[in-house]
């Protein structure tokens, strides 16, 4: 799927504004910030609101995702997920572009990156950016001693069809690789357990028990509990 237009620089852009450029970087800030809306961990259908992409300030070319909540308890918070190409302690500037390959096939349906070109990547956002597909998510809160925040995981397309039969925030949609939480047969507590084979037919999966890889077949999605990891470090 290569394509070969070219989107223009943010600089390019400037060039056409005149004055306005100069006059608006004046501007001081006046504090205030922007908090998270608080949303549970677990699984939800949420709409693609903005998506854009382009260079930060230290050079490095950025993907970021908005997305809004579409129905349940939580309908109308907002989520993000921003996408920096570049390395840092923990990863490869490989690895960031894996993972936003991950999200961009996810967000687009397109399975077969081959022949994607670094100028395709702008025009694939822009086309996001107008379609504003609805996805499953997964949230995940985190708290250090510095600092808190959530964790965003793109999911799957989802379809009208699937929006209108499912309680989003309840139900998981299981991808190969997801970590969830289960109670198995004849235990009290809910455990961690890796998503093996998925049957999106019987809407079942297999699951694998994290601590001692016992292994379960055909568990109904519904089932499931809150999603803990896609399976995508990044």
């Amino acid at each position: 799927m290569p394509r070969t237009k070219e989107t223009p620089g943010f600089a390019d852009a400037m060039k056409n504004i005149g004055d306005a450029f100069k006059s608006a970087r004046t501007i001081k800030d006046t504090g205030g910030n922007r908090e998270q809306q608080p949303i549970d961990d677990g699984s939800y259908v949420a709409n693609l609101t903005t998506a854009r992409s382009g260079v930060d300030k230290n050079g490095n070319a950025y993907a970021a995702f908005d997305f809004e909540v579409s129905r349940g308890e939580f309908e109308g918070v907002s989520l993000s997920k921003f996408h920096s190409i570049s390395a840092t302690d923990w990863r490869t500037v490989e690895q960031s572009l894996e993972s936003l390959f991950v999200d961009l096939q996810r967000l687009s349906g397109e399975g077969d990156f081959s022949e994607l070109e670094p100028t395709d990547i702008g025009e694939l956002v822009a086309e996001l950016d107008k379609e504003k597909p609805s996805m499953g998510v997964g949230v995940k809160n985190w708290k250090s001693e510095k600092s808190e925040g959530i964790n965003v995981y793109i999911n799957k397309r989802v379809d009208a069809d699937d929006i209108a039969g499912a309680d989003s925030e309840e139900d998981i949609i299981p991808e190969d690789g997801d970590v969830v939480m289960w109670t198995a047969p004849r235990t009290k507590n809910e455990a961690e357990f890796v998503v093996g084979t998925v049957d999106e037919d019987e809407e079942t999966c297999t699951l694998s028990r994290v601590k001692d890889g016992k292994t379960y077949p055909d568990v109904p999605w519904g089932h499931l509990g809150e999603l803990v990891d896609d399976g995508n470090p990044f």
